[in-house]
């Protein structure tokens, strides 16, 4: 599984390309997500009116008190500018094997773009997110350690976006 997500790691740099800044554009958007063992942020790449690699920092969590959902504001930054998002998380579930002590974390979110800077001052967008989260932990004699784990972390979002 571990190979599986670097190997979707690795076919994202390929595919998304040199890292550009944005221009006046309208149209499909992707991102794609990747946090490794000990990494405290997403690298992001992206694709279509918002194109680079940047890096995603959480800047707020709370539960929307109308539905109940969890939301997460982030900025994701990248060389020329940064966007903001707000990330509601529609349904997630986890299974956990105490045999091999891998817990594996899916889900699915929506994502709405609600601002920017620099580069990316006026942009706007929303889209689909799934992610899948790894968590494997070290097997003692007691059981599945707490404090011995690697975690990989990889998000997908597809949607639009429109930079001005």
């Amino acid at each position: 599984m571990i190979r599986r997500l670097w190997t979707i790691a690795a076919v994202a740099v390929a595919v998304l390309g040199p890292v550009t800044a944005a221009s006046a554009e309208s149209g499909p958007q992707t991102f794609l997500l990747y946090q490794g063992p000990g990494e405290a942020q997403f690298t992001v790449y992206a694709a279509g009116p918002i194109s680079g690699i940047g890096t995603d920092f959480l800047l707020a969590e709370r539960v929307d008190p109308s539905t109940g959902r969890t939301q997460r504001d982030t900025e994701t930054v990248f060389p020329g500018g940064s966007t903001f998002n707000t990330l509601t998380v529609l349904e997630n579930s986890l299974q956990f094997d105490p045999r091999t002590c891998v817990a594996r974390v899916t889900g699915r979110s929506h994502l709405d773009i609600t601002g920017g800077t620099g580069d990316f001052e006026g942009v706007s967008g929303s889209g689909e997110v799934e992610f899948l989260a790894i968590s494997i932990s070290e097997r003692t004699p007691q059981g599945c350690s707490r404090t011995e784990m690697r975690t990989y972390a990889i998000a997908r979002i597809t949607g639009t976006a429109d930079v001005p």
